[in-house]
């Protein structure tokens, strides 16, 4: 008989895991640009009598969407264009992590260009 050969309860729990951890880097990614967006909401402080580097803000709110959406690129490439038996839980880890510190280094900027 023709059987399919069926995974084992590692390789099942690995694709979970990466399944998981991407829904996570998405919904982390949308979070995080949401928030960066609210922080920049602050640019409603700048008039005559302050200096704000309205262009410069432009800039630094793409920051955490960009990377949001490099890093879930790469997630899906790298799950796509795992070699067989190969263990892929880890490839969304980086991808959070880049988003995190996109996160932090947007917010920092914000609050360095509003008054």
């Amino acid at each position: 008989m023709n059987e399919m050969p069926s995974e084992s309860p590692g390789t099942t729990l690995d694709s979970a895991a990466a399944i998981v951890l991407s829904v996570l880097a998405v919904i982390l990614g949308f979070l995080c640009s949401f928030v960066v967006a609210l922080l920049q909401t602050g640019v409603a402080a700048c008039g005559a009598g302050t200096s704000c580097d309205v262009a410069a803000l432009g800039w630094v709110g793409l920051i955490t969407p960009g990377v949001s959406v490099v890093a879930v690129l790469s997630i899906l490439i790298l799950i796509l264009a795992r070699r067989a038996g190969g263990r892929i839980w880890w490839a969304p880890v980086p991808a959070i992590a880049a988003i995190v510190l996109a996160f932090f280094v947007s917010a920092a900027l914000t609050s360095a260009l509003l008054p």
